[in-house]
């Protein structure tokens, strides 16, 4: 995944470079191709080495800065088996948001592979929190049971 990835970074840089100045890379465009990619912890500091090395970040950009920006929320979540959990009271804390739960509503999404649930805001004013995530498993009763900690 990662190598297509860079090789059609590299294919896109080059038919750029043929007819114009190189684009150099900035923070916020980095943070959205990772997001995007969805890579792992290895994979975003191998590609953000590799593009550095190959002279197409910004120059105030620092590798390890990706390294660990997931440790801050890390604590707020738990996995179990195939399901992770999330720790809402303490995230919203953390990102200094009071929990007010008669603002939020329980969203749950399946697909073939995914069931993930989420908090949103009732009045659309804050972003989506992610609350349990789980691949793999389908939308089934049991299921249900298990990934709400229901016995």
């Amino acid at each position: 995944m990662l190598t297509k990835c860079l090789h059609h970074l590299l294919n896109l840089y080059f038919r750029f470079n043929e007819t114009s100045s190189a684009h150099k890379i900035s923070s916020v465009e980095l943070n959205g191709l990772v997001r995007d990619l969805d890579l792992s912890k290895t994979e975003v500091e191998i590609l953000a080495s590799r593009l550095q090395r190959w002279n197409l970040l910004e120059e105030n950009i620092r590798v390890t800065s990706f390294c660990t920006c997931r440790l801050l929320f890390e604590s707020f979540f738990k996995k179990e088996e195939s399901l992770v959990f999330c720790y809402i009271d303490g995230l919203l804390k953390e990102l200094g948001i009071a929990h007010e739960p008669n603002e939020w509503w329980l969203f749950i999404d399946a697909s073939k592979l995914i069931l993930k649930a989420g908090l949103l805001n009732n009045g659309n004013e804050l972003p989506s929190r992610p609350v349990a995530h789980a691949v793999y498993m389908k939308e089934t009763y049991q299921n249900l049971k298990q990934f709400f900690g229901d016995d």
